[in-house]
């Protein structure tokens, strides 16, 4: 059973020279399967992949990380419209499943359940009506009540991917529009990329946690009861990943920035770590395991108030 989704957001920002160490194309496609996997088992909200060098010399790599981790946590029965055939896709059939809640199967209207949420997307707009392909062997009609009666049809285009909750009727079944946070459960991630800087981004965000992981960071064990103390209060986690080739010290030393300064803390995730050098996806585990842990104590010191 899929627990109901956090209160706070969780944000994992990532370089775009990730991929550095790949030997190829299949190998960027195994690499950010096990990214999107990590993304999906510790529930995070968001992926932000980041320049770390410049956008205009990184955009290539940037639109690849997001192409395949957007594909990956897009419905199978969805991708044919949203996914045209790509060279970049190629390898696409080795990315593991996801299995997270909005992943739903293909079934027939008997098994669906009237409340229940899936993603659609829109095959057809006329005047009279509007379709979306749900996941079953046949179209069905969204139904616009008079909340978005207005609203609806400026909104939603052709191929368009939305949210809807099942209305069941006998042995008709229709869709109404949702939003995404009205789901209970946890419904994926998103993936967005940024242009500016990893410095400018911080230093314009007027809320959330930020923590830099870096072998050259403090200890977890020494900041464990602090950063607890200040998950309680934020409503956004920002956790930050250097690249499998500079950390964020040398990131950010181009920038003219000091990461102790830039984040809320500049933390090692892995300390007295057995071997020379930590993978991304190694640390991005580990990162997530102990901020999930943290956030699991969070639930229990939340119930004790």
């Amino acid at each position: 059973m899929i627990p109901n989704k956090k209160r706070k957001r969780l944000i994992v920002c990532a370089p775009a020279s990730l991929l550095s160490e790949s030997s190829g194309l299949r190998d960027s496609t195994t690499k950010l399967g096990v990214f999107g996997r990590a993304l999906a088992i510790y529930r995070v909200d968001e992926a932000i992949i980041y320049p770390d060098i410049s956008y205009e010399s990184q955009k290539k790599e940037m639109e690849l990380i997001s192409l395949i981790l957007r594909y990956l946590e897009t419905p199978q029965y969805l991708r044919k419209y949203l996914f045209p055939l790509k060279e970049e896709l190629k390898y696409a059939g080795i990315l593991p499943p996801l299995a997270t809640p909005q992943h739903k199967l293909e079934v027939k209207i008997k098994d669906l359940s009237d409340g229940e949420f899936r993603e659609a997307v829109i095959t057809e707009i006329s005047k009279k009506k509007i379709m979306c392909d749900i996941g079953l062997k046949k179209k069905i009609k969204i139904l616009i009540d008079k909340k978005n009666n207005l609203t609806i049809k400026n909104r939603v285009k052709l191929g368009q991917r939305i949210t809807v909750k099942i209305k069941k009727e006998r042995d008709e079944v229709y869709a109404y529009p949702a939003k995404r946070e009205d789901v209970p459960e946890y419904w994926g991630y998103n993936v967005n990329t940024i242009k500016e800087s990893l410095k400018d981004y911080v230093k314009k965000q007027s809320e959330g946690l930020w923590i830099g992981t870096s072998r050259l960071g403090d200890k977890i064990s020494e900041k464990f009861k602090e950063l607890h103390c200040q998950l309680l209060l934020k409503e956004k986690i920002f956790l930050v990943f250097g690249s499998p080739r500079e950390g964020l010290k040398n990131i950010l030393k181009r920038l003219n920035e000091d990461p102790r300064n830039l984040f809320d803390f500049y933390i090692n995730m892995i300390p007295e770590q057995g071997t020379r050098t930590i993978r991304f996806e190694e640390a991005l585990h580990s990162s997530l395991a102990i901020i999930r842990l943290i956030q699991k104590m969070e639930n229990l010191e939340e119930k004790k108030v």
